[in-house]
């Protein structure tokens, strides 16, 4: 996968990078009605003869991006289920079973929070455009 990006601090081995995320609907916001898009600022480390200003090619393994994308959803969907199981199960009241509901979601986000953060980012700079 690949996206572009504006280099906008350079420190000794790591460049800061900022890339514009694009909407839903491709970037073509006049037929969804404007929808938001947001910035990311990446921290990327390498030693690349680039100068603040230049705009870079990122890019990150079709299949990293997948895996990321799978656990960022499936985890909070399988941890929801199994609270709803186990919270019923326990009690035989759905009220409960909403509260385990719940609890797992947290847990799973939490879970995605952690393993996310101690993950070796897998970005490079591919080229300059």
């Amino acid at each position: 996968m690949e996206t572009t990006g504006i280099i906008v601090n350079i420190n000794k081995d790591t460049f800061t990078v900022k890339v514009d995320r694009k909407s839903s609907c491709g970037g073509n916001c006049v037929s969804c009605k404007g929808c938001p898009s947001e910035t990311l600022f990446l921290q990327l480390k390498g030693k690349y003869k680039y100068s603040i200003g230049d705009t870079v090619i990122l890019e990150m393994p079709t299949k990293n991006f997948l895996f990321s994308s799978f656990l960022g959803y499936i985890i909070p969907v399988i941890l929801s289920i199994f609270g709803a199981i186990l919270g019923y199960y326990f009690t035989k009241n759905e009220n409960f079973s909403v509260l385990g509901t719940i609890i797992g979601l947290i847990l799973g986000l939490i879970l995605l929070r952690i393993f996310f953060k101690n993950k070796k980012q897998n970005i490079k700079i591919k080229s300059k455009v």
